[in-house]
């Protein structure tokens, strides 16, 4: 169960680090006029949520109780993500300060985990 753990992990991790690049990589276009939400910012976003709500499955899985509070925090900060994203998708340009707001709610949820 815990190699099983790990690999959840590892995917939510790399998700993060997929939707975080694609975000980056969309500030040129988007102080040009032409930024867009694409769809691998939605199936990146959905697989963090995924991902996070699986590891706290494994967690109470394998015995141990996770801090709810931080994991209710966290979680709440990713659907803010995730709307911001779903949203994004029906407007025809995003500007930088949106790309902007979901970098540094992805940053939130980092220090988060990290100093939680």
């Amino acid at each position: 169960m815990e190699i099983f753990k790990s690999i959840v992990l590892v995917l939510h991790l790399l998700s993060f680090g997929a939707l975080l690049g694609v975000v980056i990589a969309q500030f040129k276009p988007a102080a040009q006029g032409a930024g867009k939400i694409s769809k691998g910012m939605l199936h990146t976003s959905l697989a963090l949520l995924l991902t996070g709500l699986l590891l706290v499955g494994l967690t109470y899985a394998v015995g141990n109780e996770p801090n709810n509070l931080k994991i209710a925090v966290k979680t709440a900060v990713l659907l803010v993500i995730f709307a911001l994203v779903i949203m994004g998708r029906n407007k025809e340009r995003v500007t930088t300060g949106y790309f902007g707001a979901i970098a540094a709610l992805l940053a939130v949820n980092v220090a988060l985990a990290v100093m939680w």
